[in-house]
């Protein structure tokens, strides 16, 4: 059913999405019309998401659709989400923590998903702020239910995962709002982009655990 009148919490997280998604592919993390963007709107079961076809570049608060938790579209006569719901509503279901999930397709961060394996964190900032691990899923065609199901088995995995990569396809960054999820976004394809380089060039540095260093001295400094 279509909402009777505006709600401000849905028009302002629309207005987000919308930013975001333009920020994305400006940025260079997606291309043509593949992507999608989708946020949960606070104190609802209601969750918005960009509509199937939509280039992410030109999506505009008009380009974003409400569906429930089982990805039906509150409004039938509206535009039709996009086909990647199913990985979406999976997230937000095992998730309560999520609110905001970006999924793009960034070229290092696919090259590395290559591989089939967690994504090297090879640096303090990637330990930090992508760890403990960047889990890989299978490779399985996008928007069937197959993908979902290897997303959600990753989350079991890694319960606080914070982005997941999905073998030849892109990745999936959830934070509990739209800014986080874009920044660990733009992170994982930096970290990506690193870990291809490092290999090119032969180099390979194992981090230790941040318990394993030791604390400076600092009465003594």
């Amino acid at each position: 059913m279509a909402r009777a009148q505006p709600d401000p919490d849905v028009d302002r997280l629309k207005e987000q999405i919308a930013r975001y998604s333009v920020k994305a592919y400006e940025r260079g993390l997606v291309g043509g019309a593949g992507g999608n963007v989708s946020a949960r709107v606070p104190g609802s079961e209601e969750i918005l998401i960009t509509r199937t076809g939509v280039i992410l570049g030109e999506v505009t608060p008009d380009d974003v659709v409400p569906i429930d938790p089982t990805g039906r579209p509150l409004d039938p006569q509206g535009p039709r989400p996009s086909k990647e719901v199913p990985f979406h509503t999976v997230v937000y279901r095992l998730r309560p923590d999520v609110n905001a999930i970006i999924h793009l397709h960034p070229c290092y961060a696919v090259v590395q998903s290559l591989r089939l394996a967690d994504l090297p964190l090879l640096t303090v900032s990637a330990r930090l702020a992508l760890g403990p691990r960047v889990p890989c899923v299978p490779v399985a065609y996008a928007g069937t239910r197959l993908l979902a199901q290897y997303v959600g088995s990753a989350l079991k995995e890694v319960p606080d995962a914070k982005v997941v990569l999905l073998a030849a396809h892109g990745l999936n960054a959830m934070a509990a709002d739209l800014a986080t999820a874009y920044a660990l976004a733009d992170l994982t394809e930096f970290t990506a982009k690193q870990a291809c380089i490092a290999d090119s060039l032969q180099i390979h540095l194992a981090l230790p655990p941040r318990e394993a260093l030791p604390e400076p001295d600092v009465a003594g400094a």
